[in-house]
Formats: structure tokens, C-alpha cells, sequence
């Protein structure tokens, strides 16, 4: 039997590029170019402003993914409290920046947080790990990020019983390439 690590964001799950295409789309509704790169920029810049930004940053949880995480975990409260006026400051400000309507900035923050809960798989996805289990691998996830919004991308995607093993940062409190996560992984 072989262990299998493996990663979730844009390794098994297209991520990155649907939060483009949705901030894309954003910004066609309200006539601004540049969306997506000015709110990546601006929420990175406020994001490191937050009192839980060095756990934030161990973990491995992006100041992109703060704009529509739901922060259910218990003992994430206070993040949830924290995250609508972060996310509104976020497209106020980037709006401000692209010459786009500033009052909308709430608008489009409640937008983004709804619409971009989409959770495809790559292609060869499937098929692939499918493949894994047929040579009776046994297949670890390991995954950075906050407990809920890595579980609801991960059940989403249709994955939530794919693994043998599942560890996100966010509920061990190491993230990756932490190699002491790895070890955890192999002994788990």
C-alpha cells in the first residue's frame, strides 16, 4: 500500500481562477477593468493589517479567501465579526482606486461572497484518483486554510469522502510546507 499526499486548492480544485472569474464578472456589472487585481492587492494590504494575520499567515489561509470565507468554525467568531467590514473596506477602496462606483462596495463584497462558491474539480480529477484507489493507495489530504471554508470546498467538489485522511491547517495548527505535517500525515 502507498500513501498519497495531496493538495486541494489548485492541485485537485480549480481555485484561484474562479475567484478571477468571478471578480471578472464583478467588474463588467459595474464598467471597472482591473477588479480582480485591485481587490487581490487591497485585501492583501488590509489582510496583513488584522490582529490574527500571523496565524492566518501559518496556516496558510489568503486574504482572497477571507473575502468569502464563513468563518463557522467554533473559535473563529471573532474573524466572522471581522470579515464584512473587511471585505466592504476591501472593494470600496479598490473601486476608489479603478474609478468604479464606491457606493457599491457592499454590493459587490455580498456578491462575491455568494457567487464564488463554486468548487470544480480539474478534469482529470476523477479518473485520477479513481486510479489511486484501484492500486489500493491510501490517500491523504492535506490542505492549508480555515476548517470550514476548506471542508465546504472539499464536500463541494464532491471530495468530502475521498480521502482516507484529512488534515487542514486550520484544525492542526501547522500549515504547509511545515514538514512536521507531512510526519503527522504518514503517522495518522
Amino acid at each position: 500500500m502507498r500513501l498519497w499526499l495531496l493538495d486541494l486548492d489548485d492541485t485537485l480544485l480549480v481555485d484561484h481562477r474562479v475567484s478571477e472569474e468571478v471578480l471578472e464578472g464583478l467588474g463588467r456589472e459595474v464598467g471597472v477593468e482591473g477588479l480582480p487585481e485591485g481587490v487581490r492587492r487591497k485585501a492583501e494590504e488590509f489582510f496583513r493589517q488584522a490582529p490574527f494575520y500571523p496565524w492566518a499567515e501559518g496556516i496558510g489561509h489568503s486574504a482572497l479567501e477571507a473575502l468569502w470565507a464563513r468563518y463557522s468554525t467554533p473559535g473563529l467568531e471573532a474573524l466572522g465579526e471581522w470579515a464584512w467590514p473587511f471585505r466592504e473596506r476591501v472593494f470600496r477602496e479598490a473601486l476608489r482606486e479603478l474609478g468604479g462606483p464606491e457606493e457599491r462596495a457592499r454590493e459587490l463584497a455580498e456578491a462575491f461572497f455568494r457567487e464564488r462558491r463554486r468548487y470544480p474539480l480539474f478534469p482529470e480529477v476523477p479518473e485520477f484518483l479513481g486510479a489511486l484507489r484501484a492500486r489500493g493507495a491510501l490517500l491523504v489530504l492535506l490542505t492549508n486554510g480555515v476548517p470550514d471554508l476548506q471542508r465546504e470546498k472539499l464536500f463541494g467538489a464532491g471530495l468530502g469522502e475521498a480521502f482516507d485522511l484529512t488534515l487542514i491547517s486550520g484544525e492542526v495548527g501547522l500549515g504547509k510546507p511545515d514538514p512536521r505535517l507531512d510526519r503527522y500525515a504518514a503517522l495518522g
